[in-house]
């Protein structure tokens, strides 16, 4: 068994902030006005784009954050890791009862700027040997309320179950199902954004000697997705994706690693017309992502990193990006 924990306190302080639209050429900004209502929507084509501007005077900002990790190895058939993180940023004036974790104060509409509670927990059956499973809870509480106008929270779900077995000396496998959902509401206007997916992914690995594992992933989901505030009228927009990801990875002996990967995702919706946003994080067609990255050791205090990756999403050009970096250690 271990155990770890973390707690920090600071005084900052902070300005209330609200959002200021500006009008820009057509087809240049992120959002869009509609007439009717007066409200700004998300819109990668809009003709207005958003500022967040600093108003008032400063306020005294009570910001704690702290975290809890345990590991539990009861036997040597079952594991347990989980971790949790609390922070809050506030103007709550009893500074006392944030200090000490009186939960009736945080993530209030009318003190709470920002807060976060998040738990992730792992269970592993049988951990050590060629066969194993695995489950996965993640979940996560977001508060935003740094704009005046509103009071937003996000919450987030994800339950998977994952099973791995080595086939043979050379060959492993894995197959993980689960599902995830997602809810970005708001004091003010409701529910804004849900998200619920079931996905099942299935991965085979070679290791053909001490230098080459190739591999090769498949991958099926469906969900949907709805903005009951902006897009109320279109409802759940029904989505598949389909993915196959081969990939190999090289060893250096005693240096490091350099892997390159292909993944072809096919994505499609039963609904002809989509949200602006959803139109963009979820492109329907076919995209495809070509990455190589490099980890080098060139002396015991000195590793260098290379990252490359182009994008190629429908109707679109690609997208590249690249990085490096150098870490050292004394």
């Amino acid at each position: 068994m271990s155990m770890e924990a973390r707690y920090e306190m600071t005084h900052t302080q902070s300005r209330a902030r609200r959002e200021v639209f500006h009008e820009v050429e057509e087809g240049t900004g992120d959002y869009s006005k509609d007439p009717s209502t007066g409200e700004y929507y998300p819109d990668p084509e809009g003709n207005y784009r958003r500022e967040i501007v600093a108003t008032g005077d400063y306020r005294p900002v009570a910001d704690i954050s702290s975290s809890f990790r345990v590991y539990l190895l009861p036997v040597d058939v079952l594991s347990f890791d989980g971790f949790i993180t609390i922070e809050e940023k506030t103007v709550q004036e009893n500074r006392f009862s944030i200090y000490t974790f009186d939960f009736k104060n945080f993530h209030n509409d009318s003190t709470t700027l920002s807060g976060t509670f998040s738990f992730q927990g792992d269970i592993d059956l049988f951990p050590y040997s060629n066969r194993s499973l695995s489950m996965k809870l993640r979940y996560g509480d977001y508060e935003d309320n740094r704009l005046e106008t509103v009071h937003q929270e996000r919450e987030r779900f994800q339950l998977s179950l994952l099973g791995k077995s080595k086939l043979s000396r050379a060959l492993s496998g894995e197959v993980e199902v689960g599902t995830r959902s997602e809810e970005t509401r708001s004091t003010e206007r409701g529910s804004e954004r849900r998200e619920s997916w079931k996905n099942v992914r299935s991965t085979l690995t070679w290791r053909l000697n001490n230098r080459f594992e190739p591999s090769i992933s498949a991958g099926y989901e469906m969900g949907e997705v709805s903005e009951p505030y902006h897009y109320g009228s279109l409802g759940a927009v029904a989505m598949t994706s389909r993915e196959i990801s081969p990939r190999i990875r090289y060893y250096l002996t005693r240096r490091g690693r350099a892997e390159l990967s292909v993944t072809v995702t096919d994505r499609r919706s039963e609904s002809d017309v989509l949200p602006p946003d959803i139109q963009t994080i979820y492109a329907p067609g076919l995209t495809t992502t070509v990455r190589s990255s490099t980890e080098y050791r060139v002396n015991e205090w000195l590793t260098s990193f290379l990252n490359y990756s182009v994008r190629k999403e429908p109707d679109d050009k690609p997208k590249h990006t690249f990085r490096a970096e150098m870490r050292a250690s004394f």
